[in-house]
Formats: structure tokens, sequence, C-alpha cells
């Protein structure tokens, strides 16, 4: 593979991630947990969550800027929310991949 003058521009980042393709083998781990499967079952309401990785947050693809406001904006106390952009290849993997 020959290196993208631009990680945007790379095969992997014009991929769209597909929710139901997702598969997280420590999910079902996670959710034996009572608070996470609680977090899991609130952001269910909105969209389908995502467990991160090996479970450090939860995640959920929204379908606009403003959808994704209006779940921050309802997030129980007791947990923090963010409203981002994601990427399908971190920037990071683009600079170690070709060193």
């Amino acid at each position: 593979m020959t290196k993208p003058d631009d990680a945007t521009h790379s095969i992997e980042s014009e991929r769209p991630f597909v929710p139901q393709s997702a598969q997280n083998v420590f999910e079902p781990i996670a959710r034996q947990q009572p608070e996470v499967e609680r977090a899991f079952q609130w952001l269910n309401q909105y969209s389908p969550a995502r467990l991160t990785g090996s479970g450090s947050g939860l995640f959920a693809v929204c379908g606009s800027q403003q959808q994704a406001d209006e779940i921050v904006a309802s997030c129980p106390q007791q947990w923090t929310a963010y409203g981002v952009k994601g990427l399908n290849r971190s920037p990071v993997s683009s600079r170690c991949e070709y060193n």
C-alpha cells in the first residue's frame, strides 16, 4: 500500500461505519455490570448503543448534530456525555503505519 497524501483519502477512511456490522466481544461481559446495563438501556432509547474498545465508554451513531445535542442534554447526572464527530481511521494510526 502506498502512503496517501492525506489520511482522509485512504480507503479505510472512505468506508462508512455500519452499526449493524459492529461487534464487540467485551459487550456481553461489560453488560453484566448493573451500571453499564443501565447506561445501555438509556442510550438505546435514542440509537443503538455500542461499547468502545474494552469498555471505557458507550457510543451511538446519530443522524444529525441536533440529535447528538439532544442526547447530550438529556444525559443523566451520574454519567457524562459528549457529542463528537467520529473518525473511521485514527490520525495517529496514519502517522505510525508508514514510518
